[in-house]
């Protein structure tokens, strides 16, 4: 099997864990999966401004504020202005967004769980051996 036969085998497989493990019928939120990257975002970054939000998420200042306009709309996440520089804006989970995000991490997990209750012990750590290398080189 060549290179490119094992990279579209990645690919695919890639793909496919994504869209299952990351569906929103198994987070059990209704929101999207952009969405969704924003505010585990902000929970990392709290108090994050709206230029640490366009490079995380590699998207443009305007993508984050209509992302941002939207979630807000929802009650997830509140603009707060700096006290220092009133013309920084920070964004903020708020209460309802902490519950989702909390809601999402622990879903994730028991998905997780359930899959890797699956593979035998030693595919276990020949899989993360793996994936701890790919991320070292990224």
């Amino acid at each position: 099997m060549g290179e490119s036969d094992y990279i579209d085998r990645l690919e695919k497989a890639m793909h496919t864990f994504s869209k299952k493990c990351f569906s929103k019928e198994l987070l059990g939120v209704e929101i999207t999966v952009t969405q969704m990257q924003t505010l585990l975002l902000i929970h990392s970054l709290p108090g994050c401004k709206m230029s640490d939000l366009s490079e995380g998420l590699e998207v443009t200042l305007g993508n984050v504020t209509s992302l941002i306009d939207r979630l807000a709309k929802e009650g997830l996440v509140k603009r707060v202005e700096d006290d220092s520089d009133r013309r920084i804006v920070r964004v903020e989970l708020t209460s309802k967004g902490k519950s989702t995000v909390s809601t999402v991490l622990a879903n994730r997990k028991k998905t997780l769980a359930g899959i890797f209750k699956k593979v035998k012990e030693s595919d276990k750590e020949v899989l993360l051996n793996i994936m701890e290398k790919i991320a070292e080189e990224l």
